[in-house]
């Protein structure tokens, strides 16, 4: 019976799907998980782009020769799979999805702290999908995901410079959403949710938050120096006009970091669905609060 009324005050009748209609209420919310789910439509597109050429290149893999397209179009089909999979799919899967609808839930807090930065990281995310979906549309690129030099800034014939801008842009998003966790969890936590009682899901965001903050600006910087070698040849990289590719190699190691986004945060999803599946068991809101309770209740109910 307690269980039942609780349930009946966890779900409101007016929630964030129904509480405004229309494209401009989506395109123009602060809830954080509407923004989840825009991201999650986003992701899922990208997902298709990077998936389409992956199958592009299973194809192609089926007879030993690879007659179905030629070398050069099998370098930009395994370039394209891997910029689309990892910089706009991989990355922002679990912490912008996730991460925007289930952070705040997990901390008893209203939103985000800075939910309009929230919307504009998103709007950051599609510009930069856009640069780069456009430098797939007008040739696409061949130097492998990572721009390695020297053939990113002296030899491809591509849109390396679009496709890097691309990146560069989705970075400043990836930044936004990462301070915004990062704040909301020092900030934003139920009063008695110390940090000992925060869910593992949590600090994996948290983790994967510092991430983003610490390791994206090393990316966008190195992306950067390779757009203005290949512009302007400045001499950072190419021996030829002073520079070491060295430089570019350290820099370059940096998406492995970007990969551990990823990592940390289904690390933090399977440790997280292990506590709802033993929380789950609890049906008197007194032992754990319950299984419909929110996270402030489960701590009102163990306080008492």
């Amino acid at each position: 019976m307690a269980t039942a009324a609780l349930a009946e005050r966890t779900i409101p009748a007016e929630h964030y799907l129904n509480q405004e209609f229309g494209i401009k209420s989506w395109l123009l919310t602060k809830d954080h998980k509407r923004i989840g789910i825009l991201y999650l439509l986003s992701i899922t597109l990208f997902f298709f782009v990077g998936g389409f050429f992956a199958v592009m290149i299973r194809l192609n893999l089926l007879t030993p020769d690879g007659a179905l397209v030629s070398a050069d179009t099998y370098n930009k089909l395994f370039t394209m799979h891997g910029i689309m999979m990892v910089f706009f799919f991989l990355v922002p899967s679990i912490p912008a999805t996730l991460g925007n609808f289930v952070l705040p839930l997990a901390l008893g807090a209203k939103d985000v702290a800075f939910p309009k930065i929230n919307l504009l990281s998103w709007y950051i995310f599609i510009l930069g999908g856009a640069f780069t979906l456009w430098a797939v549309i007008s040739g696409g690129v061949d130097t492998g995901w990572t721009f390695y030099t020297p053939f990113s800034t002296s030899y491809a014939n591509t849109h390396v410079i679009t496709a890097a801008l691309g990146i560069f842009i989705a970075g400043f998003s990836s930044i936004l959403t990462g301070l915004n966790f990062i704040v909301t969890i020092h900030r934003m936590r139920a009063p008695g949710l110390t940090w000992f009682r925060l869910p593992l899901f949590v600090w994996a965001t948290y983790a994967t938050a510092l991430i983003q903050v610490l390791g994206t600006p090393v990316i966008a910087i190195t992306l950067v120096l390779v757009a203005l070698e290949r512009a302007f040849h400045i001499g950072v990289f190419d021996p030829r006009w002073g520079g070491f590719g060295g430089v570019q190699l350290g820099g370059a190691e940096f998406p492995g970091g970007e990969v551990d986004v990823g990592e940390a945060g289904s690390c933090g999803v399977d440790k997280h669905g292990g506590q709802v599946a033993v929380f789950a068991r609890a049906e008197d809101p007194g032992v754990h609060g319950g299984r419909h309770a929110s996270q402030r209740q489960r701590l009102d109910a163990a306080a008492a």
